[in-house]
Parts: structure tokens; sequence; C-alpha cells
């Protein structure tokens, strides 16, 4: 009887301990793709500040400044849609003109899309003698089409790294195991300081025309790498 016992025992634990024994995984192969692209920006953000002033005992108020400042624009045919005002800086000034003597200051900001409208933005802000004025931000009216191309040629890439690799050892690609996006979206801080209004205006009493004119602004540059495990034929 212990016998036929020990035996029942050996036949229950033999297929428990088969079925713990790990599936070996099929050949793959780990690789990482890359592709970028760089584009011209063509929505340029020019943030304007306009602030009340004293021309000697006479007060330019905030509503004078305004309205130079809006004719202005519309000179320029830039339309009411591409300007807006500060939302921040809209509620400090609105706090400011509750008090007595406070010289109201506001924030706008103007979009245009070429680096010659910003010449002619700026040469207009000095006319109308604006406080100070600066680029605060650089995109492209495109942008989330060109990431969507840029991700599927990083795709590509990777599909085609590992493909010729595997070929160099008489190897063939089989079916995808892991796809994994590698967030590299590079996309450097413009820096357009020298360009704040400031110095346009002190550069341009120096000149007989526009100084700004041939800006050569900072391309965009979009950068996705893909992570792809593929199995080996």
């Amino acid at each position: 009887m212990r016998t036929l016992m020990f035996l029942f025992a050996c036949l229950l634990t033999v297929p428990a301990f088969a079925q713990s024994i790990p599936t070996p995984e099929p050949p793959y192969i780990e690789v990482t793709g890359s592709a970028e692209m760089e584009i011209v920006p063509d929505e340029i953000y020019i943030v304007v500040t306009l602030q009340e002033r004293y021309d000697g005992r006479t007060k330019v108020t905030m509503a004078q400044q305004e309205e130079k400042f809006i004719n202005g624009m519309k000179a320029l045919n830039i339309p009411s849609t591409d300007i807006s005002l500060s939302d921040a800086i809209s509620d400090f000034g609105a706090y400011k003109w509750k008090k007595e003597d406070a010289l109201a200051t506001k924030q706008y900001v103007v979009l245009v899309h070429t680096a010659e409208m910003v010449s002619k933005v700026y040469t207009k802000l000095v006319e109308i003698d604006a406080e100070n004025a600066y680029i605060s931000k650089t995109s492209h009216s495109k942008i989330e089409q060109y990431r969507k191309e840029v991700k599927i040629n990083a795709m590509k890439a990777t599909h085609d790294k590992a493909s010729y690799l595997l070929s160099a050892i008489g190897q063939q690609i089989g079916k995808p195991i892991v796809i994994t996006e590698i967030n590299s979206d590079v996309r450097p801080m413009d820096s357009y300081s020298q360009y704040e209004l400031s110095n346009y205006r002190s550069n341009l009493s120096f000149s007989t025309g526009s100084v700004i004119s041939d800006i050569g602004f900072q391309k965009i540059k979009l950068r996705y790498e893909m992570y792809g495990k593929f199995s080996i034929l």
C-alpha cells in the first residue's frame, strides 16, 4: 500500500514540476531609431508693453496709447484676431487704475508670421513710443503634422536598422514584440532678447532703414527616437 501511495505522489509531482519550467524566449533583436526635422517658424509672438507717461506736465493716458497702438497695427494690416491682451497684466493694470497718480501698464501679444513683419511692427512701435516689446516665443502652424511625420520616420528607421543588422548575419526580421516611443522632442529655447524694443530703437537711430528685416530666426528642431524589439525568423 505504501508503495502504491509513493508512486501516486510521484505522478502528481512530475506534471507540476514540468509546468514550472519556463518556456525559452524566442531570439530577438533590440534597436533604436531616430528621425529629426528643422522647420522655419511661421508664428512669431511679440509682447508689447504700453505704459502711461508724462510728456512734460501733460499725461499721455493709457487710452491714448492704446488708440495709437491699435491704429498702428491696423495700418500694417494685422488682423484684430492676431492681437490679444495679456490677462495677467490686464488684471494688474486694472488694479493700478484704482490708484490716483498711478501710471497704468498693459501688455498686448501680437502674432506675426514673418521676420519682415516683425521689423515693421517694431518700427511702428518706435513711432508711437511704446514702452517696450520683445519676442516671447516662436512656433509653426503645422507643428503637430510635422511631429507625426518625424515619429513615423523614426519608426521606419528603427525597423530598417533591425532589418539590415540581421541581414549582415544572414537572418531575417520578424514581427515586432515591443515598440516604445522615447520622448525626445527637442525644441531649443529661442533667444531674441537682443531684439527688445529698447535695443531696436537704439540701433535704428544709427541706421537709415530697418535693422532686423533679415533676422534669421532659430529653426524649430523636432527629434524623436523609437525603441523596437523584433523577433528573429
